[in-house]
């Protein structure tokens, strides 16, 4: 696979180096979409220090591995949608990471420890978790789990996070019509 020295993608040239063991060092941005890659996404175990953006959408990467971007401590952006993955991954050590699309793979239970405390873009949709679990609960019920427990979080979903439904879900504003709100 070859890589370029600002954008990676499988398809660009190698940039020559004079150090052909740093090149990685110098990578911006990773485009890996649409490669029929996976099942198992392992520690890149190259020196991404540069790295600030990752696409890895629409492929078959059914697990990721929690050290995956361990050497990625720069990693501002992650786009991971349209995989079957069914587990959730530890993404907490990367501490720069703003926007993380899990869009439209198969996870089907909540978990927020593994998101770095300032994750500000979160995008879950299309995924098992985010249907309602009776007929009782509107389609935007799983939001509270994830609004009460990243508290950066400004958008979920393309639905912006406002003061008062974080304040509504932690029982410190009476209830409200969060339905109605969220379409608003």
């Amino acid at each position: 696979m070859a890589f370029s020295k600002k954008n990676a993608g499988p398809t660009e040239p190698v940039a020559k180096q004079e150090n052909d063991g740093d090149w990685a060092s110098e990578i911006m941005t990773l485009r890996l979409s649409f490669l029929k890659l996976g099942p198992q996404l392992k520690n890149l175990e190259l020196n991404f220090t540069q790295l600030t953006t990752v696409f890895l959408n629409h492929n078959k990467f059914t697990h990721v591995d929690d050290d995956t971007f361990a050497l990625c401590q720069n990693l501002k952006f992650l786009a991971i949608q349209d995989n079957p993955i069914k587990e959730w991954f530890d993404l907490s050590y990367l501490m720069k990471l703003e926007f993380l699309d899990l869009s439209n793979n198969k996870i089907d239970h909540h978990k927020t420890d593994c998101f770095p405390e300032g994750l500000l873009v979160l995008k879950l949709q299309g995924n098992p978790l985010c249907q309602a679990t009776d007929a009782s609960a509107h389609k935007f019920s799983y939001r509270s789990v994830y609004v009460e427990n990243l508290a950066n979080l400004d958008l979920l979903d393309n639905i912006e996070v406002l003061q008062a439904e974080r304040l509504s879900y932690k029982g410190l504003l009476p209830r409200m019509n969060l339905q109605k709100m969220l379409k608003d």
